[in-house]
């Protein structure tokens, strides 16, 4: 089955500042809009790590008016937007960390943000899916050693997305639900008939390994091949992830908790994949 490139499907690429150059921008006393580094986030986590720096809106804008997306550049950064970290190793507990990120916000030539020209956001939530999913990580880990540069990442294949099919909806349904904690994301919950809310880890569990079954789906996997990929990963363990049904538990996540939770999405994916059916 053959799959177009992020590159055929017109997806956009855009870098943010480089630490060295727009040094003079950044700021310690906490005005202006957040600067988001690639360890401020983490796959659906966009609170995942509290940033150090921010940017007056008026400054950044002007100086990212200079790229590709000129007087457009506003509209982008006042929208949620999705992005992923460019530094990246296929020995660390996920290759691909992407992440929805909030709006007003700036982010660094660490990060890239991915977009259409349309800016739909739609399409957003789906491609956030597919990134964050163990195929697409599994196809990724082929490439990578240490960046997951744009040269890489736009010949990479994807299902191109039928946006009237259940399956797609319900996948961009997920995402939306897995990267909307407050009303910053009301945009993303607006789209599928749903709310920002805090979820608990029994949750996320259940809707990233749905999620992942989906998109196995989506690239058209076999039962066997979708179960040869999962076990390429070699994640941890932890059940009482699974008893943890409260929205309103703190979750204080790290390294050790992340290679925990994926241990605990793995092993449900196939269920999530059975009741999918051919």
């Amino acid at each position: 089955m053959q799959f177009p490139s992020l590159e055929q499907l017109n997806i956009q690429f855009l870098r943010g500042f480089d630490k060295t150059n727009a040094r003079g921008l950044f700021r310690t006393d906490g005005k202006g809009w957040p600067l988001i580094e690639g360890k401020n986030f983490h796959q659906f986590l966009p609170y995942y790590k509290s940033p150090e720096f921010t940017v007056l809106p008026e400054d950044g804008i002007e100086k990212l008016s200079e790229t590709k997306l000129g007087s457009k550049i506003k509209e982008f950064l006042e929208k949620p937007k999705l992005c992923y970290r460019s530094t990246a190793r296929s020995t660390d507990v996920r290759t691909v960390i992407a992440c929805i990120l909030p709006p007003f916000t700036f982010y660094t030539s660490k990060v890239w943000c991915v977009y259409t020209t349309d800016l739909d956001l739609r399409w957003s939530l789906y491609l956030l899916g597919i990134l964050n999913s163990l195929v697409f990580d599994f196809i990724v880990r082929l490439f990578v050693e240490t960046d997951l540069i744009k040269e890489i990442m736009k010949n990479l294949r994807v299902p191109r997305p039928d946006f009237s099919s259940p399956l797609v909806y319900r996948l961009l349904k997920i995402s939306a639900i897995l990267s909307s904690p407050d009303d910053k994301f009301k945009e993303l919950t607006d789209l599928v008939g749903e709310k920002p809310r805090k979820i608990s880890m029994k949750e996320r569990v259940d809707l990233t390994a749905e999620l992942n079954a989906i998109v196995a789906k989506l690239y058209g996997l076999t039962r066997d091949e979708l179960d040869y990929v999962i076990k390429t990963f070699k994640f941890k363990e932890n059940p009482t992830l699974y008893q943890m049904d409260d929205p309103n538990q703190e979750i204080k996540w790290d390294k050790k908790l992340m290679w925990q939770f994926n241990g605990e999405v793995a092993k449900r994916i196939l269920s999530y994949f059975d009741s999918l059916g051919g």
